[in-house]
């Protein structure tokens, strides 16, 4: 594998020079062989990309993993990528919780600097690769009904278009929250990873706030400088134009 890989990435380079290039989806499921072919293909690799299909505390623990293997291999400043983060949902009843944690693992592969996440496998209603002839992958299900996952990327990508990652300002296993920034605004993305609810507060020095539910529906915030809200499994945002600092 390793000479096929050095041998198609001198190839793809010669002809797209710019591309960008990952060695592999890396799951941890060899140790040995992880450590292996981060030693002898990470330096050539733009990417180190990796899977996770639990929820964003096991996103959490395979990101650690794949630090502490690059940094015992001498990578200094890997970049990772998220290649499968699907988190399969074989009923009705389960497309609230796969929707919840794939937004949630979005927000935090972004808010620490990774380059991205593939919803790879968001509906596997047999588990990875079970079932080929009815894998049923994807953002429609086989009826094409709609997916909440769908639903919740677009809340996503609504409330945080024209973003960059700006801060953590919690981050644990009972509340997440990311602040991202644009010219004219701050955005604090919150959840709490188990799904109990949680208080919250959050302190700025916004001119006007308004909370979006997971779904991208906005309702105006009276006083934006000091919001107090409930944090749960579903991810809430809130928008504080003219915020220059946030705290919790």
């Amino acid at each position: 594998y390793v000479a096929t890989w050095r041998q198609a990435a001198e190839e793809i380079r010669k002809a797209l020079p710019g591309a960008i290039l990952g060695e592999c989806g890396f799951t941890a499921i060899k140790p040995g062989q992880t450590g292996y072919y981060v030693r002898e293909l990470g330096a050539q690799a733009d990417w180190i990309t990796y899977h996770s299909h639990g929820d964003v505390t096991n996103m959490a623990q395979m990101s650690g993993l794949m630090l502490a293997v690059c940094a015992a291999a001498g990578l200094e400043h890997p970049v990772l990528f998220n290649t499968e983060m699907g988190y399969a949902n074989w009923r009705l009843d389960q497309e609230r919780s796969a929707a919840a944690t794939g937004v949630q693992k979005v927000l935090y592969a972004w808010a620490h600097g990774q380059r991205g996440a593939l919803i790879y496998c968001s509906r596997d209603i047999g588990g990875p690769r079970q079932r080929p002839r009815d894998a049923d992958w994807g953002f429609l299900d086989y009826t094409f009904c709609p997916r909440f996952l769908y639903a919740g990327l677009a809340g996503l990508v609504d409330a945080l278009a024209g973003c960059r990652r700006d801060a953590i300002l919690k981050d644990d296993r009972l509340l997440h929250a990311y602040t991202f920034r644009a010219a004219d605004r701050r955005v604090v993305a919150l959840f709490t990873p188990d799904g109990a609810e949680r208080d919250a507060t959050l302190t700025s020095d916004a001119q006007a706030g308004v909370l979006v539910d997971a779904w991208g529906n906005a309702s105006p915030l009276a006083g934006p400088r000091k919001v107090a809200l409930t944090a749960g499994f579903l991810p809430v945002y809130v928008v504080l134009t003219g915020a220059t600092r946030v705290t919790l």
